[in-house]
């Protein structure tokens, strides 16, 4: 029987985003059944209807090239063929602040990448330290040589489960424009990878349909056979 595990942060007013300036945390406001009035004043039998106010790149969420290169690929234009598929899943231990260089996710895959796989990297991070004021600041995080290790390997997505830049290079950002920069797919703040039990998985990566948008809030789902 297959097992189901979901990789996606629940999505909530308030919740931790990104600490740069300007960027806002999620607002909602729900139309209660008791709000609908009708045009003479009455109250009408309605519904329950949210409007939701949110960063794109809030929580579990896919990043498109037009993030960090404007103007290429925006998240509507993602293709399937890359958000659903084979996945291969890699865990380290790693601390606050600890590296993810090369050798470990050359050892961790033990020569079993396909070409065009998807790459989850679960380090427990999110699971352990959402919410907390550190998540962001000590995080763990991949170096060059990781990335370029990921380039060379034709991967076509990778998912993690902490952000992806050292903190100091949130500005800069030179992890987001040589991953996207090479049409590696960037699925960040997934959780629950503690959950994962084998390698090889099938994974779905569900981003909202967003026309033109440079990212989208996503629902990340991992299959095991």
């Amino acid at each position: 029987m297959a097992k189901y595990i979901d990789l996606s942060l629940e999505v909530y007013e308030g919740m931790p985003v990104y600490p740069m300036p300007g960027y806002p945390k999620p607002e909602f406001k729900t139309i209660s059944m008791e709000d609908h009035i009708d045009e003479e004043g009455h109250q009408v039998a309605g519904r329950n209807s949210t409007i939701m106010k949110m960063l794109v790149h809030c929580g579990t969420h896919t990043n498109a090239e037009h993030h960090v290169f404007p103007g290429k690929q925006k998240v509507d234009e993602i293709p399937l063929e890359v958000l659903i598929g084979d996945a291969f899943y890699i865990k380290l231990d790693r601390k606050a602040k600890e590296a993810i260089i090369r050798e470990d996710l050359e050892k961790a895959a033990g020569g079993k990448l396909k070409k065009g796989d998807r790459l989850i990297i679960g380090t427990g991070w999110t699971s352990k330290m959402w919410g907390k004021d550190n998540y962001y600041t000590d995080c763990p995080y991949l170096t060059e040589n990781a990335v370029q290790w990921m380039i060379e390997k034709g991967i076509s997505l990778v998912a993690i489960d902490f952000p992806s830049e050292k903190w100091g290079d949130q500005w800069a950002l030179p992890n987001h424009k040589k991953i996207i920069g090479n049409r590696i797919t960037l699925v960040e703040y997934i959780t629950n990878t503690e959950k994962i039990t084998k390698e090889r998985v099938k994974l779905i990566v569900a981003p909202i349909k967003i026309k033109g948008c440079d990212g989208a809030p996503s629902r990340v789902i991992v299959i095991e056979e």
